[in-house]
C-alpha cells in the first residue's frame, strides 16, 4: 500500500490497520511517497529513481495499491517506463461526497490478491 499526501496517507494506514487485523496471514508493506517525482525514471527526471532503487520499494512481483486524490491517470503516466509497472493499481478519488476511504482501500487491495476469492466485496456489503 502506497500514498502520497497527508491525508490520503492517514486513510491508506488506517486501510493497513484493517487489512493487519483481519486479514493477519496477508503480508503488508506500506510506502509513503513525499515526491511524486521519485517514480519517474532515473534519466527522465533528477529527482527519479532507478529500476533498482524503485523494486526495492515497491518490489516487481507484488500488488501496490496507491492511495491518491486526484483525476483518473495521474500516476500511471509517471510510471510507464518501469518494468512490471502494470502491478501498479491507482485508487483515485475525485471527491464526490462521503465515503468510507480506508474500508475501500483495503478492500481494493483483498479484491487485487489472488487466492483470497470475493471477500473483498462480502466486507464491503457487510458494512452497508
Amino acid at each position: 500500500m502506497g500514498s502520497c499526501g497527508d491525508v490520503v496517507t492517514a486513510e491508506a494506514i488506517a486501510a493497513v490497520s484493517l487489512l493487519r487485523e483481519y486479514l493477519s496471514t496477508l503480508e503488508t508493506r506500506f510506502v509513503n511517497v513525499v515526491d511524486l517525482f521519485m517514480l519517474i525514471l532515473q534519466g527522465e527526471h533528477s529527482q527519479g529513481l532507478s529500476n533498482r532503487e524503485f523494486k526495492a520499494i515497491f518490489t516487481d512481483d507484488k500488488l501496490v495499491i496507491f492511495n491518491f486524490y486526484s483525476y483518473p491517470g495521474t500516476i500511471h503516466p509517471l510510471t510507464y517506463r518501469r518494468k512490471d509497472q502494470h502491478n501498479l493499481h491507482v485508487q483515485e478519488y475525485i471527491k464526490k461526497g462521503d465515503t468510507d476511504i480506508p474500508l475501500e482501500l483495503a478492500v481494493a487491495a483483498i479484491d487485487h490478491v489472488s487466492g483470497l476469492g470475493n471477500k473483498g466485496a462480502a466486507a464491503r456489503e457487510a458494512n452497508r
